[in-house]
Formats: structure tokens, C-alpha cells, sequence
């Protein structure tokens, strides 16, 4: 209670007067959203002279922080742009001070006449919407102008720094031109030199081993045909020692089968004598 109590004695109302272009861009919608965040009381109502009248019930540091929140600035030269040019507060016992003449309640936009609350929440999803559309544009054209500016500022860099570097880039690169032709012209006869001296090296080593790796070659060939030679009869003889094995082994064959027939004659003949007894 005693909370409340110095609540309610610190409250006073004030009457704000916004100007500039401020009806038909969602001003009052916008203003409506920060005084209920601020759990400010009153309303709002557009005048015939093309100002926002604002009745606000707090206490003056809040009316204070909510007229700091409203002074939105846009572009003066836009019709479109939501710009606040003025604003002026007057609280009870000022000279321009007028009483709202209704009570202040929960805040709320004043159309000046009686509207169904479909028709109310209908208006002000309205004015919000032209409200976010202006802030769009308004952001798009910030956007827009800061690319221009760094552009700008960007190719104004850049012929700088082009203008710094061009005669060092200039010199720099003459340098370098003459350093690979005085490398050239110093290496240009030494290459040719070693060139020369190693293409006669390779011919003399030709010369010198061309004689002997024919020789080699011959001899190589003489020697090779000789063993052909020796080992070609060595051959036939081994061929004929084979043949005679071959048929060796055929003769042991058969004395083979003839024994098996004899041991089986034999084995015959004990038994009818075995019988016989």
C-alpha cells in the first residue's frame, strides 16, 4: 500500500504534442507499442493540424524516457518517412495545458469515434504494417547510401595507393628486367661452353669404346656359337641314353607282367599238390 501510495502521488499527466510527419505512417501504432511496454497509460490522437496529441499518465522520469523513445528521426523530405521535426510537453498547471477530458486507461489509439474491436485491431495491424514498410525503406536507402560512400572511399583508396606504388612498381620492374639480362649475358657464354665441352666428351667416349665394344660384341658371339657346338652332341648323346631308357623300361614291364603270370602258375600248381597229399 505504501508503494502504491507513492506511486499514484508521483504520477502526473502530460500532454505531448508531436510534429512533423507523423499521421498516416504508423506513428500512433508505434507509439502505442512503447507506452504499453513501459506500462504508460493514455492514448493517442491524430489533429486537424497534421500533429500527434499524446495523453500520458506516469511519472515524469518515465514520460520523459518515453518522449526520448517516440523522437524517431527519418527523412523530413519524404512523405512517406516517419520524422519527428518537434515535440513539446506540457504537464497541469502549464499554459497550454489542457485536460484530456476522459479518463486514462490502458493506452490505446483515439480514431474519434466508436469502433467495433474487430475494425480497431484491424486499423492498427494496418499502421504497423505501413510502419514496418517505412522502417524497410529506410533501412534499404542507409544500406544504400553507406555502399555509395564506401565505393567511393574504396576506389578513392585505390587510385591512392596506385599513385603511391606506381613508380615503385614502374622501377621495380626495369630493375628486375636488367638483372635477368646481366644474369644472361653472364651465363649466355659459359652455357654455351659446357655445352660444347660435354657434346665432345660424349664423342670421344664413343670413339674410344666404339672399337672395343665391337670387339666384345665378336668375341662374344665366336664364344657362344663354340659351346653351342660342344653341347650340341652332348645333346644327341643324352637324346640317344633316353631313347635307350625308354625302351629299358619297356623291357622291364613286360618281365614284369610275365612274372606275375609265372608267380601265379606257381601258386596253382602248390595247391593240387597241397591236394593231392
Amino acid at each position: 500500500m505504501v508503494a502504491c501510495k507513492y506511486l499514484c502521488e508521483n504520477l502526473a499527466i502530460a500532454r505531448i504534442l508531436v510534429f512533423g510527419n507523423v499521421q498516416g505512417v504508423g506513428f500512433r501504432a508505434y507509439a502505442k507499442q512503447i507506452a504499453k511496454n513501459m506500462q504508460i497509460r493514455g492514448f493517442a490522437r491524430n489533429l486537424d493540424d497534421g500533429s500527434v496529441e499524446i495523453y500520458a499518465r506516469a511519472a515524469k522520469p518515465e514520460t520523459y524516457a518515453f518522449i526520448e523513445k517516440i523522437n524517431i528521426k527519418g527523412n523530413p523530405s519524404d512523405p512517406l518517412s516517419l520524422h519527428v521535426g518537434k515535440i513539446k510537453v506540457l504537464f497541469g498547471g502549464d499554459e497550454e495545458f489542457i485536460m484530456p477530458g476522459r479518463g486514462l486507461g490502458v493506452f490505446e489509439i483515439d480514431y474519434g469515434k466508436e469502433l467495433s474491436l474487430e475494425n480497431r485491431e484491424m486499423i492498427e495491424k494496418a499502421e504497423i504494417a505501413t510502419l514496418m514498410m517505412h522502417s524497410l525503406n529506410s533501412k534499404t536507402d542507409s544500406l544504400m547510401s553507406e555502399t555509395k560512400s564506401f565505393r567511393k572511399e574504396s576506389s578513392n583508396n585505390l587510385k591512392r595507393l596506385e599513385n603511391t606504388l606506381g613508380g615503385k612498381t614502374d622501377s621495380f620492374r626495369k630493375e628486375t628486367s636488367s638483372n635477368f639480362k646481366r644474369l644472361e649475358n653472364t651465363l649466355g657464354g659459359k652455357t654455351d661452353t659446357f655445352r660444347k665441352e660435354t657434346s665432345n666428351n660424349f664423342k670421344r667416349l664413343g670413339s674410344t669404346l666404339g672399337g672395343k665394344t665391337d670387339s666384345f660384341r665378336k668375341e662374344t658371339s665366336n664364344n657362344f656359337s663354340k659351346l653351342d657346338g660342344k653341347y650340341g652332341s652332348v645333346s644327341k648323346t643324352l637324346k640317344g641314353i633316353n631313347n635307350s631308357i625308354k625302351t629299358m623300361g619297356g623291357s622291364v614291364k613286360r618281365m614284369g607282367r610275365d612274372m606275375k603270370q609265372s608267380n601265379k602258375i606257381l601258386s596253382k600248381i602248390a595247391r593240387n599238390f597241397d591236394a593231392a597229399q
